[in-house]
This record gives structure tokens, C-alpha cells and sequence, in this order.
């Protein structure tokens, strides 16, 4: 098929994902900056950005957020993306809302950022989807899932005995609490296997959460240090906070993450 010769084809092609995109911070634009520059000089452009909220350093609440400047931060978003013109015509921006963007509340899944704050995005990348928080989308002929939320954290407060390790002590360290978060919401073949009165779910759209059969990657966007993690077929990532200036690419040839940071000198002028 096509679309399969494409991804064979594709051996330089990534798909670049940022969580924390926190606007209201002039350093995250630089930040921003240095990595679109980096992608822009490459001979293949990613094939797809995926920004994830929260994209305020505090979580929007209606006595005290100005949604007015929450638009006009969008809108300085915008204004650094039109200063790459390969990746506007050649990659797909993806939006997903985090946590605390404004929306319904805290409950699953969550809607598309409000269509208020995205215009000058909209009107810059006419091909952009803002998607639900999950989502799912195709790369080639892989299904990727993109879920922001601090699942990590929440999971360790409702635990009654703590992950251990193969001594049977209980782990600490990023990489083995991830990968005990990924075999978990694999094996339960569900994003969020918390009880409801813990986290609340439209019940009727229930399934966006699901994971089975599952997918080729799951993206558990987290505010907890970066990682991965690969069970069976699936590759698990956790990109970081990209206020601290963390991110991850996955090659879509290899189907490998990489754990990527902006360079401590940007980070400093930053």
C-alpha cells in the first residue's frame, strides 16, 4: 500500500511532542524558538508538532484568569511559528489541553482548546487540528495515543502498596515509577484505571480512554521527569515539562523515542 511505502520511506521523519508549553513565560517562546530553528535547518522537516498544555503556569480559574490575555498569548504563539515557513507548510501542528487550560473542569476527556483563544492559530495554520485531551491520530500506518494529565502523581497517592522492584523494594527513580505506570494503564487497557469518585469521566465517551488493541505509541504527557518505556509493541513516553525545557521526538522509521532537551546555553540566555 501507499501509506505503508511512505513510512518505509520516511527513515528521517519524527514526530515532535511538547508538554507545559507555558505561554504566559517569555523564556518558554525562546525556548520555542530554538527548537523550531533546529527542525527548520534539517533536509526532512518533522512531519508533525504536537503542542500539550497546560499552556499557563497556573491553572485557569474563572475569578482570577484574564482569558484575554490568554488569547493574546496564543497570539504570540503564532507570531513564532510564522517565522518558519517550512514547518507551517510542510508540518501538522497538533493542540492538546491540559489539566488546567480552560475548559469544563477537571474531567475526562476534556474538549478542544475554546476556538476564543486559538484564532490567530487557526488563521496562521489552517491545517492545525486542536484535538480533545485524549486524543488518538494516525502516523502512517501507526496509532498514536496523547493524554495529558499528571497521571503518574495520582496513581502513587491512590496506591495501597508502593511499586517495588525486582528485589521487592519499593522504586523511586523516574524510569521504574513510568514503567510501572505504562504496564498498568496497558495491561488495564484504560488511560485512567481510577475510581470514578477519584476522577470524572463522561460515561458515554468512555471509550476515548480505552487502549485495546493497543497502540504502536502512548504518549502520557506528565509533569514528572522525562522518560520511556516499550511494552511488547508499545512504546510508552513521558516528554517532560518543556518549562524546563524537556521534550522527546519519536522516529517514525525506528518506532524509538528520543529524550531530548534545549540546549543548557538557550536555556541560560532564556
Amino acid at each position: 500500500m501507499a501509506i505503508e511505502q511512505a513510512e518505509q520511506e520516511a527513515q528521517t521523519d519524527r514526530m515532535v511532542v511538547l508538554s507545559d508549553v507555558w505561554l504566559d513565560k517569555p523564556s518558554t517562546l525562546d525556548h520555542l524558538h530554538t527548537v523550531f530553528a533546529g527542525f527548520d535547518g534539517l533536509d526532512t522537516v518533522p512531519s508533525a508538532f504536537v503542542l500539550m498544555g497546560n499552556f499557563q503556569s497556573q491553572p485557569a480559574t474563572t475569578a482570577s484568569t484574564d482569558y484575554t490575555l490568554i488569547r493574546e498569548q496564543f497570539k504570540s504563539l503564532a507570531n513564532v511559528i510564522s517565522r518558519y515557513q517550512r514547518l507551517q507548510e510542510e508540518s501538522k501542528f497538533v493542540f492538546v489541553p491540559g489539566p488546567g487550560d480552560p475548559g469544563p473542569g477537571n474531567v475526562l476527556p476534556r474538549p478542544a482548546l475554546p476556538a476564543y483563544f486559538t484564532s490567530d492559530l487557526r488563521q496562521l495554520l489552517p491545517t492545525a487540528v486542536f484535538a480533545s485531551n485524549p486524543c488518538r491520530m494516525r502516523l502512517y500506518t501507526q496509532e498514536v495515543v496523547l493524554f495529558r494529565s499528571d497521571l503518574q502523581n495520582h496513581m502513587r497517592r491512590l496506591c495501597l502498596i508502593p511499586p517495588t522492584g525486582t528485589t521487592g523494594q519499593p522504586v523511586s527513580s523516574a524510569e521504574a515509577l513510568f514503567e510501572h505506570l505504562c504496564m498498568t494503564v496497558l495491561q488495564q487497557s484504560h488511560l485512567c484505571p481510577v475510581p470514578l469518585e477519584n476522577q470524572s469521566v463522561y460515561w458515554q465517551y468512555d471509550h476515548a480512554l480505552h487502549l485495546y488493541p493497543a497502540p504502536d505509541l502512548v504518549v502520557l504527557a506528565d509533569s514528572a521527569a522525562s522518560a520511556q518505556f516499550t511494552f511488547k509493541d508499545s512504546a510508552c513516553v513521558n516528554p517532560g515539562s518543556f518549562s524546563k525545557g524537556a521534550f522527546a521526538a519519536y522516529n517514525v522509521y525506528e518506532r524509538e523515542v528520543e529524550l531530548s532537551e534545549v540546549p543548557n546555553d538557550a536555556m541560560e540566555n532564556g
